[in-house]
């Protein structure tokens, strides 16, 4: 198995859909049903188990609704908060907002850090949910994040250490962890599982990101195999792995598929 950098990862989403015509809606459903599958997973049959997922405006959020619609569906009691406007989100991520609108689950948009009304009203839903779902940001984030994120980020680690009971699992990359470096943001999410699209990226091995991701998944979402093989470098997990100073007994533990 090899290991992306996020760049790599976007090549590779748009030579699915470019040159073998798979809509990035595709792909998007496949990773939210593997989202909830680790969720199910992880706390068992969802029928009246309390969700929380938190969703950004981008492919990353999109996952994170996708995901919401199918435990809904499997009878779980999903909130889905929204660290923006609906009419914000663009493309697939709006299409499985609608999706999970329409099947009556339930939405808390919050745009304000300073919105402590909402912010204690989520925190209250957090701290009675037996999962955390962080799909916040993805793997192009770098940097530092914005007070909206890092709040939210806060809500979920200080219910993990609140509540160990209650499971973090992260979409792609825990928010706040740079996909390429392993660098972390001081508020970045501390998961016990990401599950990872397609193949794993390099950020989830290299310290400090890979004790925020927990155990690592690799979910299969239809990524064809001809364009894996085209699209990105050819390096080995363990080659890459360990030029960057990645053990490679550690990447090899970690990476298993769903």
């Amino acid at each position: 198995m090899q290991i992306l950098l996020a760049e790599e990862m976007r090549a590779l989403d748009r030579a699915a859909e470019e040159e073998i015509g798979i809509p990035g809606l595709v792909l998007m459903e496949n990773a939210g049903r593997s989202v909830a599958d680790a969720a199910e997973r992880m706390s068992g049959c969802c029928c009246h188990r309390k969700v929380v997922i938190f969703a950004g405006k981008g492919n990353n959020g999109g996952d994170g609704s996708g995901a919401g619609r199918w435990l809904h569906n499997r009878g779980a009691e999903v909130t889905l908060v929204l660290a923006c406007a609906a009419e914000d989100l663009s493309g697939s991520a709006a299409d499985e907002l609608q999706y999970y609108i329409a099947c009556g689950a339930t939405v808390l948009e919050v745009m304000d850090a300073e919105d402590n009304p909402r912010f204690a009203e989520i925190e209250n839903l957090a701290l009675q949910a037996d999962l955390l779902i962080d799909s916040l940001l993805g793997t192009g984030f770098s940097g530092k994040m914005r007070s909206l994120f890092i709040r939210l980020c806060g809500c979920i680690n200080r219910v993990k250490e609140t509540n160990p009971a209650c499971g973090v699992l992260a979409v792609d990359i825990p928010t706040g962890v740079n996909a390429d470096t392993g660098e972390a943001d001081v508020s970045a999410v501390r998961a016990d599982t990401t599950v990872t699209m397609a193949l794993p990226k390099l950020g989830l091995y290299l310290y400090p990101g890979a004790e925020h991701a927990g155990t690592v998944q690799v979910a299969d979402i239809g990524m064809p195999v001809v364009v894996v093989q085209v699209a990105i470098d050819g390096l080995c997990a363990d080659d890459r792995g360990q030029q960057q100073g990645c053990p490679k007994q550690h990447v090899f533990q970690c990476c298993h598929h769903c």
